[in-house]
């Protein structure tokens, strides 16, 4: 499918913040499909995602499939092409990978790196209520485990390689700020504190809380530290990145941000 197919865009209304992934964030159209595992048999996934509104919003889309055919929600994507039986209770962005640049990303991550940046001079006080996706948990989903303010983390398998993986307290206990602040939380390991996820990951807890609540850009290169990081929800561990879409979706839905 060319990525120069015809869309016609709704006059920009909301304010142009930056993605919290970058420039490659804020482009307005992008390859989308439904993960391998999800995907209903036979069919080809593949379509146009693109923004209708500002750059970080994706509540405002419009989603053309190779058969012709157009959807304004996610959600209505994902029922066409996923098969529920494979993907459970997954959430829509959870479902499908996004091409940004010449890389697969997955959606949940797509989502989250989209946002407003934390560094923005005029950052949004949350998620608007009215404008949040919309959370449809199947059975056995207990949204009341992602409203919580204290959890149990560690960190990741996957970030073994990283340089300071070796020198790292591996647990914690995070206590988060307000439901809508997902980058102001505090750390307490090994009989220390840490102010930002961060220093809990680099082992100094002295690192400024302006280095903490970076989310993509990092200056040491190191990218977002949910990423790293896997929460203990229930009595199962989730992604730290997973965790975070959950979360901001729910919470959105559930509490009023002043």
């Amino acid at each position: 499918m060319s990525a120069t197919s015809a869309f016609y865009f709704a006059p920009e209304t909301t304010s142009c913040s930056t993605c919290r992934g970058g420039n490659t964030y804020a482009v307005r159209t992008f390859v989308m499909r439904v993960i391998k595992e999800f995907v209903k048999s036979g069919k080809d996934s593949e379509a146009l995602v693109a923004k209708r509104g500002g750059m970080t919003d994706l509540t405002f889309v419009r989603i053309r499939d190779q058969e012709g055919g157009t959807f304004t929600k996610m959600e209505d994507y994902v029922n066409a092409y996923v098969d529920r039986r494979k993907a459970g209770v997954a959430m829509p962005w959870e479902c499908v990978e996004v091409c940004v640049g010449d890389e697969w990303v997955p959606g949940y991550k797509f989502y989250t790196l989209t946002q407003p940046t934390t560094e923005d001079p005029n950052p949004p006080p949350g998620l608007d209520l009215e404008q949040a996706p919309a959370v449809t948990p199947g059975s056995g989903f207990d949204r009341n485990l992602y409203k919580k303010l204290r959890y149990q983390v560690r960190i990741s398998p996957k970030s073994a390689n990283e340089p300071w993986y070796a020198a790292a307290s591996k647990e914690g206990l995070m206590v988060m700020a307000p439901h809508n602040e997902l980058y102001r939380s505090e750390v307490k390991s090994g009989g220390k504190y840490y102010s930002t996820l961060w220093g809990w990951l680099k082992s100094d807890p002295l690192l400024p809380v302006h280095e903490g609540i970076l989310y993509a850009q990092s200056e040491s290169g190191a990218g977002d530290p949910w990423d790293h990081i896997e929460v203990l929800v229930g009595d199962g561990w989730v992604d730290g990145m997973i965790f975070c879409v959950f979360r901001q979706q729910i919470c959105a839905q559930d509490f009023k941000f002043n």
